[in-house]
């Protein structure tokens, strides 16, 4: 009995550290996507764009396990589809960032197209905060 309490002690102390530190992870990045939800979620957005894509791959070089032809092709036609969903995904998700920094640098070029604009603080805090996401 009491050698199965000193194993079990040592078995929770070897899961406590490893489940703290990721509990602590876990915090740092959701206050992180907190902070940055735009980036955070972009980030999202391609690594998911990403795993469609090399899941499509393995998809699709595994097709030749299929027990029959039309197994086979069912499957490489899945694979493929998948690849072209997670390049459509990565790549309508940078569509749309590129478009949201133009939007805002003409904004920016809008607020400071005056003499007068220039010199305002406005205009440079408009400028560093723009600079900053980059």
């Amino acid at each position: 009995m009491g050698s199965e309490a000193s194993r079990d002690a040592a078995l929770a102390g070897k899961i406590t550290t490893p489940v703290l530190l990721l509990g602590i992870g876990l915090i740092l990045l959701g206050a992180l996507c907190i902070y940055a939800p735009l980036e955070s979620g972009m980030a999202v957005g391609v690594l998911a764009g990403i795993f469609l894509v090399i899941s499509g791959l393995l998809r699709t070089s595994l097709f030749w396990v299929a027990p029959s032809w039309g197994s086979a092709f069912l499957r490489l036609a899945l694979g493929i589809l998948t690849i072209i969903a997670g390049e459509l995904a990565v790549g309508t998700l940078v569509g749309i960032k590129l478009i949201m920094d133009g939007i805002a640098l003409i904004a920016v070029a809008g607020s400071c197209s005056s003499p007068d604009s220039i010199s305002s603080l406005s205009c440079w805090s408009s400028l560093h905060s723009w600079s900053a996401d980059w």
